[in-house]
């Protein structure tokens, strides 16, 4: 599932971008989360328990500024893609200074925020459209259209497709946390929903046949994205 952040002080400035962000990934499976201050994003980060694929950030923050929390994630993710905004064209430079793929001034948000998310959708795209698995001693690439599910175990990640099973030391969250057809069910599983036949008993049923486990943590997200996904596919 696209994970989305979105860094700004100003309580009523996040709950406004939430808005401009939703109406833009309306129709995918994301989850949007905001931080009022850089250090909680980089500490979930640096904690491993947080990975977004889209950053929205705004330049002038009062702990860490947003170039500087930009840095940062282009070390430790350097997958994320990065929306800058602020009120002050005086940074339009300086923010050159740390990767990302937008600048968008205060007051130009509700014209800007649409075409720069479809930006950062559509690199994100292609980043994730082919993975590098492993079975036995032999490398494959493999699209990522073609996993039913993944399983993590120990620090393995299980990658079951239509036609084989693969391996993979990156996380599930590395692999296929920005494609929009997965939706995490359980710690350990994320399953394609567009391999899934139906949802009964606490359980996934998935076209290979196997029943992947719904915890009770992720079954509100798993339910509501399936019913989700059931809408959309049958529109």
């Amino acid at each position: 599932m696209l994970q989305i952040a979105i860094c700004d002080n100003e309580p009523l400035h996040c709950k406004e971008l939430t808005r401009y962000v939703e109406h833009t990934v309306q129709y995918r499976q994301a989850n949007i989360r905001t931080f009022q201050k850089s250090k909680q994003l980089l500490d979930l980060i640096h904690q491993q328990k947080y990975a977004p694929h889209i950053a929205v950030i705004e330049v002038c923050m009062p702990d860490t500024d947003g170039i500087t929390l930009a840095k940062y994630i282009n070390e430790l993710l350097p997958n994320c893609q990065i929306i800058f905004f602020t009120s002050y064209l005086s940074f339009a430079l300086d923010v050159y200074s740390a990767n990302h793929v937008y600048f968008i001034l205060e007051q130009q948000l509700p014209q800007r925020i649409g075409p720069a998310m479809e930006l950062a959708l559509s690199n994100l795209q292609k980043k994730y459209a082919q993975i590098q698995v492993q079975k036995l001693n032999s490398f494959f690439v493999i699209s990522v259209s073609e996993i039913q599910y993944v399983e993590r175990t120990q620090r393995k990640t299980q990658v079951i497709t239509t036609s084989d099973l693969y391996f993979s030391g990156s996380s599930p969250s590395e692999l296929i946390g920005a494609c929009e057809l997965f939706v995490r069910c359980h710690q350990s599983y994320w399953v394609n929903l567009k391999y899934v036949l139906g949802m009964e008993n606490g359980c996934f049923h998935m076209q290979c046949g196997a029943h992947i486990p719904i915890s009770r943590s992720y079954q509100h997200e798993a339910r509501t994205f399936f019913f989700r996904s059931a809408l959309i596919t049958t529109a």
